[in-house]
């Protein structure tokens, strides 16, 4: 009875479950999780309705539906970080299901040696220094996998678990799914080879079940698409989404120095000091920062980065991909899996890898002609192909050829020894103390502001940048400060913030020295020369900065006139 139990697959389903528990417990036990980036945490401000008087659905990165169920989450209880708890749950869900694939295709042994590596490789991304794009990137590429599989099983409910995993890839980052859907089609090729589907006998019945699980998820991303697209058609919004696909493609990647494009940046009214200003994201001003002038410098910039094919370009692409491996351990990993598949696979199998590299060097080309390849961009890239690598050279492992069992062998006492040597490197990023310690004192210092409600106060964005513990729970609501800039200005709920205390521009309302108006800004930082200077240049030539208070590690200023 018990060795049935075991090798079922609801044993091997709570087999996967505890061994992902006892992989984030270990996380929880020797690490801090926390937002490895502020974009996240702004987007948790937002559903938990930080920003205003209610939970808000708009958290302008994530498709609409995503919202949606984070605002329905937060009007159960607000006393719970839910943004958190639903990237906690949809990661181990997608190494639950992953790790229950693998007891399922391979032995007990393997499986779990997969599972534990897996853990070793990924769980940092995934449960100690989280951020979305990684995390849609994990269910993107987890569930291609999951359904792939439960296709060539005939088992309907993986097929679901592995659509369900990748429509909430898509949801979270759209562009994070374009990333990984070349992956994905080369899954589906390999699919389609191994099952046959070119035969002409009985050829629908037999691919009936691919026919249905596609239409379903390609109706489910047509679906999501348009109601994400019909909601932001709003006005208020549909314009700052042009605003902000225009500062995107500016800031989000190297903008122009002044000194070497100067007579563009005069063309259009732009001092040294209004560049400086744009690229330390304070570019709250809308009568300079307008959306014409932004739509002149992306142009600017895309023309900038235009690139064409040499052999300086694809040695610089290779040097990118070489240097990625900085980031985390699964590029070189990937790597060294690529060149153990070309010497150990045999036959068709080959070419998967060769399919796979194509993709590769195809999206870091594109990457590299825009200018800008971030880690959490490419952590795509690579986990995607760790998890498409790993599965190819086992399922080679189990046709019995002795040299596959060899290289297969090989490959898994190299990376869990290889593992095990760099997880200590990962570990001491793992509690982020002094980010975390900053944050603290952040927290403290709007908690006093937030208590002086007949002041507004404008934060330099620079100086709020940090990232939070995940379970933190936000007291109170930010409606007497705002940031001076960043991507979440000017959206309505920020614009709301302002209109309640009569500004319609920070800036100009800094440069008539507006008795309840201050800046906050990180001791020594310089942004306050900065600001100084662009009031001079572009309102009152005698304005000045007059501190007013130290709190913190920050300092508040007002600006009267000399």
């Amino acid at each position: 009875m018990h060795t049935k139990w075991k090798n079922s697959s609801v044993g091997k389903l709570f087999l996967a479950l505890g061994i992902n528990l006892v992989i984030l417990a270990l996380t929880q036990i020797f690490a801090t999780s926390y937002f490895a980036l502020y974009d996240d945490v702004v987007m948790n401000d937002i559903a938990a309705g930080y920003y205003g008087e209610d939970f808000s659905q708009y958290l302008v990165f994530p498709n609409i539906i995503y919202g949606f169920i984070l605002k329905f989450l937060y009007s159960l209880s607000h006393a719970v970080n839910f943004y958190g708890i639903v990237q906690f749950v949809l990661a181990f869900f997608c190494f639950w299901m992953v790790s229950y694939v693998f007891l399922e295709r391979y032995s007990y042994v393997m499986g779990t040696v997969l599972s534990a590596l897996n853990g070793v490789l990924f769980s940092y991304f995934a449960f100690i220094s989280l951020q979305f794009t990684q995390l849609a990137a994990i269910c993107c590429a987890t569930g291609g996998i999951v359904f792939f599989y439960g296709l060539k099983a005939r088992k309907t409910y993986l097929q679901l678990a592995g659509i369900f995993q990748i429509m909430a890839g898509y949801w979270i980052r759209d562009d994070v799914f374009w990333s990984t859907l070349p992956f994905l089609l080369i899954l589906l090729l390999r699919y389609c080879l191994e099952e046959g589907f070119f035969k002409k006998e009985h050829w629908y019945k037999r691919q009936r079940r691919l026919f249905l699980s596609s239409f379903t998820l390609i109706f489910c991303l047509l679906l999501s698409h348009f109601i994400d697209h019909k909601v932001y058609e709003a006005k208020d919004w549909k314009e700052y989404t042009e605003y902000n696909v225009c500062r995107a493609s500016i800031l989000d990647y190297e903008l122009p120095e002044y000194k070497e494009n100067e007579e563009f940046y005069k063309s259009i009214g732009f001092s040294e000091n209004d560049v400086k200003m744009l690229a330390n994201w304070n570019y709250a001003d809308n009568d300079k920062y307008t959306i014409e002038n932004l739509k002149k410098i992306s142009r600017y910039n895309d023309s900038k980065r235009k690139l064409h094919l040499d052999l300086k370009i694809i040695q610089e692409i290779g040097a990118k991909i070489v240097e990625s491996g900085d980031g985390f351990f699964c590029v070189y990993f990937a790597m060294a899996l690529s060149v153990i598949a070309l010497i150990g696979l045999k036959g068709y199998r080959k070419w998967y890898v060769v399919l796979m590299w194509g993709a590769v060097v195809a999206e870091y080309w594109y990457l590299l002609c825009n200018g800008r390849i971030p880690q959490r961009t490419y952590f795509a890239i690579w986990f995607m192909s760790t998890i498409m690598l790993l599965t190819l050279l086992l399922d080679n492992m189990l046709t019995g050829k002795k040299s596959a069992l060899i290289w297969g062998s090989g490959f898994l006492l190299a990376a869990t020894i290889c593992c095990f040597v760099q997880y200590p490197v990962i570990n001491k990023q793992q509690t982020a103390t002094n980010y975390l310690e900053e944050q603290e004192r952040c927290e403290r210092l709007l908690n006093d502001i937030a208590k002086a409600s007949d002041n507004l106060y404008l934060i330099d964005c620079r100086s709020i940048d940090l990232p939070r513990e995940v379970f933190y729970v936000l007291k109170g609501s930010a409606s007497n400060y705002v940031p001076l800039g960043g991507w979440i200005c000017p959206t309505p709920m920020y614009q709301q913030i302002l209109y309640n205390y009569d500004v319609e521009n920070p800036v100009r309302a800094l440069a008539k020295s507006r008795e309840n108006l201050y800046y906050v800004t990180q001791h020594g930082n310089g942004t306050v020369e900065i600001l100084t200077k662009y009031l001079q240049e572009n309102y009152r030539k005698k304005i000045k900065a007059k501190l007013v208070d130290t709190c913190y590690n920050y300092e508040v200023y007002c600006f009267t006139v000399k």
